[in-house]
């Protein structure tokens, strides 16, 4: 595995590349495969954030689906084959992991990668907004009267 040095390091470069800051981080996340690894347990203990955990087949199906958005729309930052699919027999592991993990359709940051480790980075997209029903006045009809009658 991989040390939380080493791990820290490499999502600092990362976020500080990219304009973020470590305290905007809501989550890590991984592979299943990973998830006993004390580098990663030990990086998200210490950002008091939650570790995700994701089957193998849940991340190769984000990965090409993230691929194919991409491939569609030539502005968008999507997930890339990577050496997991050697490795793991998988599409990948940190860009479908950050999609996944924030709910996202676009990669916030292409994957970054050190010697022993990879980080991608995707934005939690904001809830939608609320909608407003049109309620008819009649419905809430208020009728006052006068305590002496009508004046």
């Amino acid at each position: 595995g991989v040390s939380e040095t080493h791990l820290r390091r490499l999502l600092s470069d990362t976020l500080r590349q990219n304009g973020l800051a470590m305290g905007s981080l809501a989550k890590l996340a991984t592979a299943d495969l990973k998830a006993d690894e004390d580098g990663i347990i030990a990086l998200a203990q210490s950002l008091g954030i939650p570790l995700a955990v994701y089957p193998a087949a849940e991340l190769d199906a984000a990965g090409r689906a993230a691929a194919g958005r991409a491939a569609v729309e030539s502005d968008a930052a999507g997930a890339t084959p990577s050496a997991a699919r050697e490795l793991l027999g998988i599409f990948g592991v940190a860009e479908p992991a950050a999609l996944l993990a924030a709910g996202a359709r676009h990669l916030l940051t292409p994957r970054t990668r050190s010697d022993r480790a990879t980080v991608a980075i995707a934005r939690i997209p904001p809830p939608p907004p609320p909608q407003y029903h049109n309620h008819h006045r009649n419905n809430h009809n208020l009728h006052c009267q006068h305590p002496r009658g009508n004046p």
